[in-house]
């Protein structure tokens, strides 16, 4: 499963250094937050179908870390 997003409109000034996602598989609660670098596509392997999985993206700059996205 892939998805694309967008760098958000107000960076504070300062250039995106790095994009952090929380996922969940289902069980409503989100997993750790990693870190996806500065791209702005994220791949995550899926093993079972019927399963919905839900996505929180927070962009970050030398200001800190942004709030995260509704769900997607």
């Amino acid at each position: 499963m892939t998805i694309d997003f967008l760098e958000p409109s107000d960076t504070g000034g300062l250039p995106i250094t790095e994009y952090w996602i929380m996922t969940d598989n289902g069980n409503f609660v989100y997993d750790p937050q990693i870190s996806n670098g500065a791209l702005l596509t994220y791949t995550k392997s899926v093993g079972t179908s019927g399963i919905y999985y839900r996505f929180k993206i927070a962009a970050a700059n030398p200001l800190g870390i942004g709030e995260f996205s509704d769900e997607v």
